[in-house]
């Protein structure tokens, strides 16, 4: 099975499209998991959102972010696993 969220989306689509001789309780779970699929996305996109707010105004963030491939995400976790470290001995 091929990751990522499009392609679990297209294939609960295309199940669903033929729900003909498919079990009812499957139908019902299929479209559970279509809701859920949904749910996540948007939860995602909130925590996204609220990340960009809280690290707009950071200047080790954005300038990670200048690094091919490294995203909000990434550079936000790679500062908060090494940023202080270095900030902090390099005040010193």
């Amino acid at each position: 099975m091929r990751p990522g969220g499009h392609y679990i989306n297209k294939l609960v689509a295309e199940l669903l499209e033929r729900v003909q001789g498919l079990d009812t309780d499957v139908v019902e779970s299929l479209g559970m998991c279509e809701r859920f699929i949904d749910m996540l996305r948007e939860e995602v996109a909130h925590v996204d959102a609220l990340l960009a707010v809280r690290t707009e105004n950071n200047e080790v963030i954005t300038r990670l972010q200048t690094i091919p491939g490294i995203g909000p995400v990434a550079s936000a976790t790679i500062y908060a696993t090494v940023g202080e470290f270095f900030c902090s001995r390099a005040d010193s």
